[in-house]
């Protein structure tokens, strides 16, 4: 019975061997699909070649940005390949309400690219008693007051309503 079991098992080892040639349990030969993240994580998937990959890991998110494959079609796979993972930033909208009937801005919207600075608009008003004195975040906790003459870094969409302060000549007091 022990020679048995020896036999056995010494059947079954070279059995997985012969299984670790690069060949898979039909015979076929294997390729490999490296996906590479930005850190250097691999993930490694394996496939008969000639065949699709239909396990494809997701890339990791970065905030900021969308994450994507460097190639995205693994339906016939001949060769080993190694994928990147490449990152797009995101793009944002600046929205400005300028608050008064008698003042504007160039635009009602820009665009901002994630992690790229973008300088403020600067409205104008036709009351010429009328100071601007910056933007203010709508709808945000803080109050946080932004100049046209600092340039800022967006991650979100963002409305900034306009802030006006009554300039008064003399004689006024």
């Amino acid at each position: 019975m022990k020679k048995l079991v020896a036999i056995c098992l010494t059947i079954l080892s070279m059995c997985a061997f012969v299984a670790c040639d690069g060949k898979t349990d039909t015979g076929a030969e294997k390729v490999q699909v490296t996906f590479v993240q930005e850190d250097g994580t691999k993930i490694v998937k394996t496939v008969e070649k000639g065949q699709a990959l239909t396990d494809i890991p997701a890339p990791k998110s970065k905030t900021g940005y969308s994450s994507a494959w460097e190639n995205t079609d693994f339906s016939y796979v001949t060769e080993d390949v190694i994928v990147n993972v490449v990152y797009t930033a995101n793009e944002y909208t600046i929205s400005y309400n300028v608050g008064r009937t008698d003042a504007l801005v160039e635009r009602t919207t820009q665009k901002a690219t994630y992690d790229a600075p973008v300088t403020l608009l600067t409205p104008i008003c036709e009351d010429r008693n009328q100071r601007f004195l910056g933007w203010d975040i709508q709808s945000t906790e803080k109050q946080e007051r932004l100049t046209e003459f600092e340039s800022y870094n967006m991650a979100e969409n963002i409305t900034l309503v306009a802030l006006w302060e009554k300039e008064f000549s003399e004689g006024e007091f």
